[in-house]
């Protein structure tokens, strides 16, 4: 990240969709529309602030995506919550899961279910 920051210091991520939250933690995918770049970020909070973060620099394609061999290291699932749909654009579906547990070696997945079916998803890699 910080080598994208020396490259590009005015660019802003201005787009955050979707939102995945479930107790102290956050994952959502980030956008810089003006350079057509896109991110993920998972990360955990304590008393407000970041304590652990994981950065997800790099868009798997279709064929790139790999098939899982073991459990999600984590997964977070929305929650059915309007009061957290209003105040964080959380919406009910989404659901979010990193792989592998060795830096460089991680996937994260965002896939959106409708009836048990996965009608959308994104996957990042490291």
């Amino acid at each position: 990240m910080h080598q994208f920051q020396v490259q590009a210091p005015g660019a802003l991520v201005v787009t955050h969709r979707p939102n995945v939250a479930r107790g102290d933690w956050t994952a959502t995918i980030g956008g810089i529309p003006s350079m057509g770049v896109r991110m993920a970020t998972v990360a955990q909070w304590r008393s407000g602030q970041i304590i652990r973060e994981i950065l997800f620099m790099r868009e798997l394609s279709a064929e790139e995506t790999p098939r899982p061999t073991a459990r999600p290291s984590l997964t977070l699932t929305n929650p059915d919550d309007e009061g957290l749909r209003r105040a964080a654009g959380v919406y009910q579906g989404w659901s979010c899961a990193v792989h592998g547990t060795a830096l460089g070696g991680r996937t994260v997945t965002f896939a959106r279910r409708d009836r048990g079916l996965v009608v959308e998803q994104y996957v990042f890699a490291e």
